[in-house]
């Protein structure tokens, strides 16, 4: 099999299915054959970060920033890289990649609600609530609920700080 083809099984299986051990299996056995490849280690990060393993996320995103190439995705990388540092605590590195990946595209919905979130961790309302404000133009329909729904992180506990982050932020509950 080839590391695209896990990495996309990967995915699957920690987005839309419950067997996420299978999924991160995938995405190990991705590096294991490719361990050169940016995207097996950005979306091994995603899955830590999401699954309440901060250290690990933290560690898995510093090595996609360190292989993945500049160009247009680069928005990808710093929105899942704020992602993994917001999940190990380290706020300052994740607005600073959050920050770099909304000036890169600044229609991209995940990097602002994730901005929104990460400020209100740290404490600054006022600008969370001004980012939500942000997010609510680009998608007005946008409710905690359909987080809660959709997102996979919700079944972790980090999902659910999260959606209170986005309630803190001014995003509609219903």
């Amino acid at each position: 099999m080839s590391a695209f083809a896990l990495i996309m099984e990967g995915m699957a299986r920690t987005n839309d299915t419950e067997d996420q051990q299978l999924g991160l299996q995938r995405f190990t056995e991705a590096i294991e054959l490719a361990p050169n490849n940016p995207m097996a280690w950005l979306f091994q990060a995603r899955y830590h970060a999401m699954a309440d393993n901060g250290k690990a996320a933290a560690t898995c995103v510093e090595h996609a920033l360190k292989l993945s190439p500049i160009g247009p995705q680069q928005y990808l990388f710093e929105n899942i890289g704020a992602m993994a540092y917001s999940a190990n605590e380290e706020y300052e590195k994740a607005l600073e990649l959050i920050e770099s990946s909304i000036v890169r595209n600044d229609q991209h919905k995940s990097s602002l609600r994730s901005r929104s979130v990460i400020l209100s961790m740290m404490g600054r309302q006022k600008e969370a609530n001004a980012s939500m404000q942000e997010l609510l133009k680009l998608d007005p329909q946008i409710t905690v609920q359909s987080y809660l729904k959709n997102h996979p992180a919700t079944r972790f506990q980090s999902g659910q700080r999260w959606a209170n982050a986005l309630r803190k932020s001014g995003m509609p509950e219903k």
